[in-house]
């Protein structure tokens, strides 16, 4: 590992890191078929870029929309539902009409 990282981040004698969550790639679909989109936390001001100023947004194809820690926290940690019976495409072999999410790549930043 010490190829991959900083010399003074191995020592075991520091107290452990701490991570914020800032964005999240999930897929929903199967292993068949699918779609990405993703979950990003964005400052609500452009020069407030501190923690407390900054919200969750769900960026699917060209929509950007209102989310929250918890929807991203329970898409991300895999949920299954139906898909609508307007939806075109192959189904899934999950069962009728059903689909499933999961997060495909996490991305954090390291607290100070």
């Amino acid at each position: 590992m010490s190829a991959y990282a900083k010399e003074d981040t191995l020592s075991h004698d520091k107290i452990a890191a701490k991570y914020n969550l800032q964005a999240a790639i999930i897929h929903e679909g199967s292993l068949e078929f699918g779609h990405y989109y993703a979950y990003a936390k964005v400052p609500i001001n452009q020069e407030l870029c501190n923690a407390e100023k900054q919200h969750w947004v769900k960026l699917n194809d060209h929509t950007v929309s209102p989310a929250t820690i918890d929807e991203v926290l329970q898409v991300a940690r895999g949920m299954t539902g139906v898909i609508p019976t307007r939806a075109i495409g192959p189904r899934p072999t999950l069962g009728a009409n059903s689909f499933s999410t999961n997060a495909y790549i996490l991305f954090y930043t390291q607290q100070d």
